[in-house]
């Protein structure tokens, strides 16, 4: 989806969109602690553990320094799971969120409430 928001935002042509037909998205922000007033820089983990992780992840306000990801502002990363419900996707991606290093990021836990 990046690919496609990128492709129009800088007028490029489009090949051919492919629309998911079943199921939903969900995705959970992880933003800087002390967001948005003061945010924390700081360690994010290692980078082996963002590879591991089967969810997609759009990274934002992260810089690497050699095997180390930190926050370089306030929102850091999206991390998306795909699912068949909103209940399977919420449990999918606070599962993998929680085995991320939790000292210098937050996140609402409450995405997607509203919607089941």
């Amino acid at each position: 989806m990046s690919e496609i928001i990128f492709s129009i935002l800088n007028h490029k042509k489009l090949e051919s969109i492919k629309w998911q037909q079943k199921g939903l998205n969900l995705g959970v922000f992880a933003v800087s602690k002390g967001y948005p007033t003061k945010p924390v820089f700081g360690s994010l983990g290692d980078r082996d553990s963002f590879k591991k992780c089967p969810l997609a992840i759009n990274y934002a306000a992260v810089k690497r320094e050699q095997e180390q990801l930190f926050s370089h502002g306030g929102r850091l990363y999206l991390m998306q799971a795909q699912a068949k419900s909103v209940e399977e996707a919420q449990k999918k991606v606070y599962r993998e969120l929680q085995k991320m290093d939790q000292a210098n990021i937050f996140y609402r836990r409450d995405i997607g409430k509203n919607s089941i």
